[in-house]
């Protein structure tokens, strides 16, 4: 019985693809370059879920972090990302493992994700960056890498003890002039932020706190975000457990919900990436 069941997913998941595959057209504009990617990605993003889904219900799946889609079915596939497809600095890469032997380091956002977020606002070449959730700071890390030298990542925790770790690293990086951290609920640093004229100011706006308040981070960013900026919402997979019916919690039920508005948005051009615990990409229109 448990191999007709492996046969049947196999079936369903259908042949290996490489990854090189998917790889984007050349010869892009800039603001149009890193859309054609997305795209692209994106294009694969359903293919990797399922073998995701196949991989995870053979027990195959990384410990840490979750593990990108696709890696997850190989245990030495994803070190194998991070090494031929991420260039982290060496502040980072202590950041990484400093971390990872504080408590809750689950709740840190995977390597390749801040690698691709960085990146990102190479492409795009942003100058001004909003972090909604900081955590222990190596996403702020990997944002304010890659911004120039006049760039500025304005940076929302709650906790300022969970910060304390990021910063060392982050003044180690010569980085640290670069971030503004603001402490306390994030809603009200947006409002706050909105109220000292920030409206339509900023390239980038990254999601990843209280995933309750996914919709109103959500509303506040489109309002903060300049015309063809991007807002990216983290943990739009959420474990696989976006698939229950009925959601079993309200975290849940808040990733779901965001997910249906953000499909049907007409204020923005989206797609959902399966990088880490899946990540969607929102351009304003």
């Amino acid at each position: 019985e448990a191999t007709a069941r492996e046969r049947a997913r196999a079936k369903a998941v259908g042949p290996r693809r490489s990854f090189m595959s998917f790889c984007p057209v050349p010869h892009t504009s800039r603001d149009q370059g890193w859309l054609v990617t997305g795209a692209l990605l994106g294009a694969s993003a359903a293919l990797y879920a399922r073998r995701l889904y196949a991989a995870r219900s053979r027990g195959q799946t990384a410990k840490r972090h979750g593990g990108p889609t696709l890696a997850s079915a190989d245990p030495a596939l994803y070190p194998y990302l991070l090494e031929k497809g991420t260039r982290p600095s060496e502040p980072l890469q202590e950041l990484f493992a400093a971390v990872e032997r504080e408590p809750r380091a689950r709740m840190m956002g995977s390597p390749d994700e801040a690698h691709f977020l960085g990146w990102l606002v190479e492409l795009m070449g942003a100058k001004r960056v909003l972090e909604v959730g900081v955590f222990r700071g190596s996403t702020t890390l990997a944002l304010a890498s890659a911004l120039p030298q006049e760039g500025e990542v304005v940076a929302l925790e709650l906790n300022g003890d969970f910060c304390s770790t990021g910063r060392r690293y982050w003044d180690k990086a010569g980085v640290g002039g670069k971030i503004d951290l603001r402490l306390g609920p994030a809603s009200e640093s947006m409002r706050l932020l909105l109220a000292e004229g920030g409206g339509g100011s900023f390239d980038l706006v990254f999601i990843d706190a209280n995933k309750a308040d996914y919709d109103d981070y959500y509303e506040q960013a489109l309002a903060l975000l300049r015309r063809g900026g991007v807002v990216a919402v983290d943990n739009t997979l959420w474990g696989g457990r976006v698939l229950e019916a009925p959601a079993a919690t309200a975290d849940t039920a808040a990733i779901q919900a965001i997910n249906d508005k953000l499909a049907s948005d007409p204020r923005v051009s989206i797609v959902m990436l399966g990088i880490a615990d899946g990540v969607t990409l929102c351009r304003k229109r």
